[in-house]
């Protein structure tokens, strides 16, 4: 979750900075800007089972400010919608789309740009391709707790948390995802 902040405020900064240059450069702003697809579309993308689980919640939005849209989707996977998530395997989606503002993809997915390989007797930390696609791996070992974020088709960042999911099935859980028909939304 603390992720998911990080990566709205970074995207608000990119609003904030949009702003700042359409003052600078006033016949930029006939240009079209590049904006969100619906949530509804990603929403799509969420499938009814993972890893065993099934889908017990499914909600989105779209939100706009300084000339930059972003669409959020976002699941929630459980083996019952009442479980006690701290003894029972769960899994969190959340797909997001920037509108391919390469400044926004820069500050929410930095990461991409470095190679990281940290392991510690708490958990890992390591970045690793999925089906193609970069991603950044976390792990922690105590609180059995996962967190996967993957850049999508140079577009997409999804974030997949996972508790009570061992550590070998992080990857198996994102590959399963329609990642390709994520890749091509338009």
């Amino acid at each position: 979750m603390i992720q998911v902040r990080w990566t709205i405020v970074a995207l608000v900064l990119v609003g904030l900075a949009g702003l700042v240059r359409a003052d600078d450069k006033p016949a930029a702003a006939d240009a079209p800007k590049p904006q969100a697809i619906d949530f509804r579309k990603l929403k799509e993308i969420l499938p009814a089972e993972l890893n065993g689980l099934r889908r017990t919640e499914a909600s989105g939005e779209k939100n706009a400010f300084g000339g930059m849209s972003v669409s959020t989707a976002r699941g929630e996977y459980k083996k019952a919608k009442d479980q006690d998530d701290d003894k029972e395997p769960s899994i969190s989606v959340e797909i997001l789309d920037y509108g391919g503002v390469e400044m926004a993809k820069g500050l929410a997915a930095a990461w991409t740009l470095a190679e990281i390989d940290k392991d510690s007797d708490s958990g890992y930390e390591k970045t690793v391709k999925i089906k193609g696609n970069p991603a950044l791996e976390t792990w922690e070992k105590e609180a059995k707790h996962g967190h996967v974020q993957v850049l999508v088709g140079s577009r997409f960042i999804m974030n997949v948390d996972t508790r009570n999911v061992p550590s070998e099935q992080l990857q198996k859980v994102v590959e399963s995802m329609p990642l390709d028909k994520l890749a091509v939304l338009k």
